[in-house]
């Protein structure tokens, strides 16, 4: 039956207006007629209508009841049990929704919350198939049903035609497609020795390198194309084996932090050439732990082993700053963002993050991410965007920015780490560990870091800085420093690999959706 309608009445009659009275009467009367009609009709459709609500409730009840049976049985046959509110879990553990019956992997340590899962990003993830055709290209699912001829492509390495799912292509190798195989390069006359740390410039083709020789504390090597060429040592060099290293995105300003006084010496670069700046007036006291030098050259940060000094930059002087206020006093490590706008802070114990937003010469206290790492610090390092730190200790915790507010997303790595670096396209993340062969290639799909390959690691010291093309990865470690430059083990013009990305187990493999179906 069709939903019935109702003629809107007329104007009323009132008693307070004579010269309308009759007139709206007769018409009032007249609405009265037909609307009886209409009342009839419609107390037919609204005892039709309430039946089949009746009848769709009862189905809905027995439907419900078949899934409350099934939902049961998937659990029995899974070992996985049902989500407990309020309860406490640890990172790894699986849990089955109680609103979508959906599986899913606590990605922190938590306890007290009572949010599903389904409803509950920051600390869960989900690791299951809904079967939900909304699942978009580069997303991931680990299932132990096979997803092959639903779309999905299996998360190991394999090699696939661009031309087949261009989309994907597109989205896991934007432009050039980068190899997962590496190869020993060393640069040109790179002494010998150990080296502590490493980078490469965002422009001008230029890398700067730690050493062990007295006369060269600081390498410096210039690509043209794909051939190297090591630079003219400065002349005045540093007074002792650096500890970090950190310059602006075009090397104009690159500091070096070390063990004896002055704890910093800073280089500035004209054409090819690096030459010793003068001095800060105020200098740090203890050895040099970490340093930072933002991506614009205008603010840095020195850590020792007891302080932390900031400066800003004026023509070729650079000139202290105050401490950020409610400074821990275990500080392990500073970072500015790229244009000086904030200032990430680890340490060595709790509360072992803090940021502070600069305005002016001052800085202040934001609110504390969390959660925070839970345990010490040794580099905090930021993406070239501004958008997203890294805190790196006994693993590497990632934090986003939303306008003032960080907010934790991931937690990356399985051993200690010394140091990170974001490639300067934000495409990889790299860390080096404590612990011999510790390092780690991450790159970031669908917004979320994915462990890639990473080229073999000996002794590593700290970080493992990638080149701008990402043609060159540069392995710091204890004894010596080669570089290792990328291959290709497909044809980057036709074909793509699928990352290589695993849950740990084979009974739960993962794949990525590679096409809508």
């Amino acid at each position: 039956m069709t939903t019935p309608t109702y003629t809107t009445p007329p104007a009323a009659p009132s008693r307070t207006s004579p010269s309308t009275f009759s007139s709206r009467t007769d018409a009032f009367l007249s609405w009265m007629v037909t609307l009886e009609g209409e009342l009839t009709t419609g107390t037919s459709w609204m005892a039709l209508t309430a039946g089949t609500v009746a009848t769709d409730a009862g189905a809905a009840s027995t439907a419900a009841s078949t899934a409350s049976a099934a939902a049961a049985a998937a659990i029995s046959a899974s070992g996985v049990a049902l989500y407990v509110p309020s309860a406490s879990y640890t990172a790894g553990d699986t849990v089955i929704s109680n609103t979508d019956y959906q599986t899913y992997r606590a990605i922190v340590t938590h306890t007290g919350v009572a949010t599903d899962p389904s409803a509950d990003g920051t600390n869960w993830t989900l690791i299951s198939y809904n079967g939900n055709a909304d699942v978009k290209v580069g997303e991931f699912m680990s299932t132990a049903a096979d997803l092959t001829g639903l779309g999905f492509l299996p998360t190991d390495g394999a090699v696939y035609s661009q031309s087949a799912y261009p989309t994907l292509a597109a989205l896991i190798s934007p432009g050039v497609i980068d190899g997962t195989t590496y190869d020993p390069y060393n640069l040109p006359s790179f002494p010998p020795g150990r080296c502590f740390c490493g980078l490469f410039s965002e422009t001008g083709g230029y890398f700067a390198g730690s050493t062990a020789n007295a006369s060269e504390r600081v390498y410096f090597a210039k690509t043209t194309g794909d051939v190297w060429a090591r630079l003219t040592p400065p002349v005045t060099s540093a007074p002792a084996e650096v500890n970090f290293l950190s310059a602006s995105s075009d090397m104009s300003y690159i500091a070096a932090v070390h063990a004896t006084s002055p704890y910093i010496t800073v280089y500035s670069r004209s054409g090819d050439t690096f030459t010793k700046m003068s001095d800060p007036a105020t200098l740090p006291t203890t050895t040099g732990v970490h340093c930072s030098i933002s991506d614009d050259g205008l603010w840095m940060a020195a850590v020792s082993s007891a302080e932390i000094r900031l400066y800003k930059r004026v023509g070729a002087t650079w000139t202290l700053i105050a401490d950020p206020p409610t400074l821990a006093a275990t500080v392990g490590s500073a970072s500015w963002s790229p244009d000086g706008s904030y200032l990430a802070v680890g340490y060595l114990a709790s509360p072992f993050i803090d940021v502070y937003k600069r305005t002016g010469d001052t800085l202040a206290l934001l609110a504390r991410p969390s959660p925070t790492s839970g345990t010490l610090v040794r580099d905090v390092t930021w993406s070239h965007d501004g958008n997203e730190f890294a805190a790196v200790g006994n693993l590497c915790w990632t934090y986003t920015r939303s306008g003032d507010t960080f907010t934790y997303s991931q937690s990356l790595g399985t051993n200690a780490l010394y140091a990170a670096e974001y490639s300067w396209s934000g495409k990889y993340l790299t860390m080096g560990g404590t612990t011999a062969t510790t390092g780690y290639i991450y790159e970031k799909l669908k917004g979320r870091w994915v462990e890639i390959t990473a080229p073999a690691v000996t002794a590593p010291r700290g970080g493992m800085p990638m080149s701008p093309d990402h043609k060159y990865v540069f392995i710091t470690n204890a004894t010596t420093s080669p570089s290792t430059k990328t291959t290709y083990d497909h044809n980057p013009e036709t074909e793509f690999a699928t990352p290589v990305y695993t849950t740990g187990s084979v009974d739960i493999p993962t794949y990525i959706k590679a096409e809508t179906v």
